[in-house]
């Protein structure tokens, strides 16, 4: 298996964007004044504004998310294996590995 990350779309991205530098104006011109929450309200709309600035004007970006994409193949060769050791380890017998085997290959 392997993992992949995925970052927003663009539109996403410019929402969020937009959105952020709402926060931060209203964390300069209001929250600030409550003292510590405004800064750390602030502090937190800012790194949110500048993540979605860097995938709408990079092409670096920042992932939000991954998934594990399993490779059908050796997906396939993981359960024959599995299936293979069972057999061997006499836990299932030869005409149930042959049936079980039956049922893997039709999955390709």
């Amino acid at each position: 298996m392997r993992k992949k990350s995925l970052k927003p779309s663009k539109t996403q991205s410019v929402i969020g964007f937009i959105v952020g530098l709402c926060f931060i104006g209203f964390g300069l011109t209001t929250f600030i004044k409550i003292g510590v929450l405004g800064i750390l309200w602030t502090g937190l709309a800012f790194i949110i504004t500048i993540m979605h600035g860097i995938n709408i004007f990079t092409h670096r970006g920042n992932s939000t998310m991954s998934i594990e994409d399993s490779d059908k193949k050796n997906d396939i060769e993981g359960r024959l294996s599995k299936l293979d050791l069972l057999r061997v380890q006499r836990l299932i017998t030869s005409e149930e590995y042959d049936i079980k085997k039956t049922n893997v290959l039709q999955d390709l």
